[in-house]
């Protein structure tokens, strides 16, 4: 976007996803002088290619923060000037059996509890709200602050905010190396030369492993690879987000439905998955039917890419520029069934669009790492998001300007520090 390289400033915000032009656009409207660095375009991987849900069913340990971000979502497209499809009917995960039942009565009290309007629907309840709506489950799990929004346009709505604000914002500009003297920032050095900065933002999404090792700096993180498809138009039934009976879905404005599977992803085995390993395998063991691996060509890539003096590996981010993760064709197809079963009135209407897929960058305890890493003075993390990253992004954003600008966030985060991994002292599962 921006073609002069600022050679100096307040803050460096590395990826141009939601959390990170959140942040940029947060620290601008206190003052900050920021620049941003993504090295493709925005929103060119995780933010655009997400569900687009605003959710709240997820650990309590981020309970404050998505209550943040819960009262900033109504705002946003008076506050960045923009069109975001913002939609607040409320969301549903269905129960298949009552066993299932119970547990999302359990997980509705705990979050309850942290203040989310959360509580459960018999079946009839919930066939009163969506008429349309059949097939074998027994009952749901309902929160009706719940929303969505596009998400392209609201992560680009956020990074053109930033720049009408003087956020410097760069594309296509990979960073090459992380500058630190003394235990402190010091700055980036980019494919355009460097920028002075004591404080470092690292919101690059599946990258802010790689990023961080540069610096010694160990994150545990993996990646999963997660389908998506868009269908044609049908005329619309429900602004509720329904996720359950083997798919997800959300219906647009213009009548699109989205779709996803019911929580499954598939992982490519590469060099990278075996790093911490011990840490990831309590959250294999609970959730191994949720992913399927996959070994083969990116595990070749990935080698080749680690190759001593191959271009790759003395520019790496660079090479990941482009990088188009490949759709699972065959979860679309059972996502399509699994849609007609739910809702049997689109028989014969659902036809695919597009679909396509896009990186979930995951911790041991699924739970995000935000704030500052101890032992690098000025070195942030906003990642990790494990698939709620968008509905969290306008809560990041604020959150990480106050924890730079102020020392400290308004509210509680210290269940998501990055030295909770060294501690052992992760987030328990919901």
């Amino acid at each position: 976007m921006t073609t002069a390289l600022q050679s100096q400033a307040d803050v460096v915000v590395i990826g141009g996803g939601i959390a990170g032009s959140a942040t940029a656009y947060e620290l601008a409207k206190r003052g900050a002088s920021v620049v941003l660095f993504d090295k493709g375009e925005i929103a060119n991987e995780q933010s655009s290619r997400n569900w687009g849900w605003v959710s709240q069913m997820r650990n309590p340990v981020e309970a404050p923060i998505q209550q943040l971000a819960q009262s900033i979502w109504p705002t946003l497209e008076g506050e960045l000037g923009a069109d975001i499809e913002w939609v607040q009917k409320g969301g549903m995960y269905l129960a298949q059996n009552p066993v299932e039942f119970a547990r999302l009565q359990r997980a509705a009290e705990v979050m309850a509890a942290t203040g989310v309007p959360a509580h459960t629907l018999t079946r009839s309840e919930v066939e009163a709200m969506i008429p349309e709506i059949s097939g074998e489950w027994h009952g749901a799990y309902y929160t009706a602050n719940n929303g969505h929004a596009d998400p392209l346009k609201t992560t680009t709505a956020f990074a053109r905010a930033a720049q009408e604000l003087g956020v410097q914002v760069y594309t296509n500009c990979a960073i090459e190396s992380l500058g630190v003297s003394d235990g402190e920032m010091r700055g980036v050095r980019t494919e355009r030369g460097v920028v002075r900065a004591p404080v470092v933002v690292c919101a690059a999404g599946a990258w802010s492993g790689m990023l961080a090792r540069s610096i010694g700096v160990k994150l545990p993180q993996r990646k999963a690879r997660a389908t998506v498809a868009r269908t044609a138009p049908v005329p619309h039934f429900t602004k509720i987000n329904v996720w359950g009976a083997g798919v997800a879905v959300r219906q647009r404005l213009d009548g699109r439905l989205m779709i996803a599977g019911d929580g499954t992803a598939d992982h490519d085995i590469t060099a990278e998955s075996f790093r911490n390993l011990g840490m990831f395998l309590p959250a294999y063991a609970r959730n191994w039917r949720n992913i399927s691996l996959h070994f083969g060509k990116e595990f070749v890539t990935d080698l080749v890419r680690q190759l001593p003096g191959s271009e790759s590996r003395q520019h790496p981010f660079a090479h990941t520029v482009g990088v188009e993760p490949e759709p699972n064709m065959k979860k679309v197809q059972d996502s399509v069934d699994s849609l007609i079963g739910l809702y049997p009135h689109l028989e014969g209407q659902v036809h695919i669009e597009e679909a396509w897929a896009g990186y979930i960058d995951g911790t041991p305890d699924r739970t995000p790492v935000i704030g500052e890493v101890p032992g690098v003075k000025g070195f942030l993390f906003a990642t990790g998001f494990s698939g709620h990253g968008f509905a969290m992004g306008p809560g990041t954003g604020r959150v990480m300007s106050e924890i730079i600008l102020d020392g400290e966030a308004s509210v509680d985060v210290n269940g998501l520090r990055f030295s909770r991994f060294k501690e052992r002292d992760l987030n328990p599962e919901y």
